[in-house]
C-alpha cells in the first residue's frame, strides 16, 4: 500500500483510519466470494465512484461467507469524503490493486468533517491489501490535516468516551511524504485500550513523524491539564520499518503518566534523516528492542 500526502501544508491533527476496529493490512487471504467496484458501476478516469464503491461495500458486509472487495488494477477511482462501516456479517478483506484518489472539489466536503475521507469503523476481522495506491490530492482545503491516513491508529477516546481496538496488523507498507508514519493516537480522559498492534515491513520517505504515540492528545493550542484516565496502550510491536524522516525525531512515545504505555517492541528499526542522526523520545514507556534499532530509544 502507498499513501500520499493529502495537502500542500499540514498540521499535527490527523482522521481516523481505523475506530473500534480489528483490522489487518498485508497479505490477501483465498476467499469464497469476489465483489468488485466496477460491477456496481465504477468507471474509474475521474467520475466520480463514491456511489459504486458503497453499493459494493454493502454487498460485500452483507455476505454471511467470507468476502472481497476488489478495487481493480491499472485504473484510478475518484471517491468524495465516504465511511464504510460495520458490523459485516463476515470477514472482508479489502483488495486495492488499483488507484484511488480524492475529490479536488471543496465543496464535495461542505457541510462535511475536512479531516475525514476515508473511514472504516465498527468492524472486525478486516484486511486491506492488494499494492495500489491511496492519494489525498491536495484537498479538501489548505492547511487542514491529511484527509487519509493508512495505518494510523485513533482517534480513540475522545470526549472521555471508552474505546476498544485491537488486533491490528499493517504488513508490507509505504509512506511517501505523510505528516505521520505508524501512530496511534488517543485523547486525554479517555478509557478502554489499544492492544496488540503490528507494524511491519514498512518503507517510509520524508515522513515527519515516522514512529509516534500519542497518548496525551488535546485539540488545543494551550497545554492541556492532565487528565487521570487514559487509553491503555500496550503489546505493540514495531517490526522491520526503515526509510527517512524529516524531522529530528524519527521514533517519539508520549505516554500517560497514570497508564503508561507497555510491552512496546522496536526490532530492525532503520530512520534517518538526510545528513543528519535522528533522535528518539520517551515518556511513561516500557519497552524492549531485538536486533539493530536506529535511532537508539531512551533509556532511563
Amino acid at each position: 500500500m502507498r499513501a500520499h500526502p493529502a495537502y500542500d501544508v499540514l498540521d499535527e491533527e490527523q482522521c481516523p483510519l481505523l475506530h473500534n476496529t480489528k483490522a489487518f493490512m498485508g497479505s490477501s487471504q483465498v476467499m469464497d466470494m469476489v465483489v468488485s467496484v466496477d460491477d456496481y458501476g465504477a468507471k474509474g478516469g475521474g467520475a466520480d465512484d463514491t456511489q459504486a464503491f458503497l453499493l459494493a461495500w454493502k454487498t460485500a458486509c452483507s455476505s454471511k461467507s467470507p468476502v472481497s472487495l476488489v478495487v481493480p488494477k491499472n485504473n484510478t477511482y475518484l471517491l468524495k469524503p465516504i465511511t464504510f462501516s460495520g458490523p459485516c456479517k463476515s470477514e472482508v478483506s479489502v483488495m486495492i490493486g488499483g488507484a484511488i484518489e480524492a475529490s479536488s472539489n471543496m465543496s464535495d466536503w461542505n457541510g462535511k468533517n475536512r479531516r475525514l475521507w476515508i473511514v472504516f469503523s465498527n468492524l472486525e476481522n478486516l484486511t486491506v491489501s492488494g499494492g495500489g495506491s491511496i492519494n489525498g490530492n491536495g484537498q479538501p482545503c489548505k492547511g487542514a490535516p491529511t484527509a487519509i491516513t493508512t495505518l494510523y491508529v485513533g482517534s480513540l477516546g475522545a470526549k472521555k468516551s471508552t474505546a476498544q481496538v485491537s488486533d491490528v496488523k499493517v504488513d508490507k507498507a509505504q509512506l511517501h511524504g505523510t505528516t505521520n508514519g505508524v501512530r496511534i493516537k488517543t485523547w486525554q480522559g479517555g478509557k478502554g485500550y489499544a492492544k496488540d498492534i503490528v507494524f511491519e515491513n514498512i518503507d517510509m520517505y520524508d515522513v515527519k513523524n515516522p514512529i509516534i504515540i500519542d497518548q496525551n492528545y488535546c485539540d488545543s493550542k494551550k497545554k492541556c491539564k492532565q487528565q487521570e484516565s487514559a487509553v491503555k496502550i500496550s503489546n505493540v510491536q514495531y517490526k522491520s520499518i526503515k526509510g527517512t524522516s524529516v524531522s529530528k525525531f524519527a521514533i517519539a512515545f508520549h505516554c500517560s503518566k497514570n497508564i503508561p504505555c507497555s510491552d512496546i517492541l522496536l526490532q530492525d528499526i532503520n530512520l534517518v534523516e538526510e545528513g543528519e542522526d535522528t533522535k528518539s523520545f520517551c515518556e511513561n514507556v516500557k519497552f524492549h528492542i531485538n536486533g539493530t534499532v536506529i535511532p537508539q530509544p531512551c533509556r532511563y
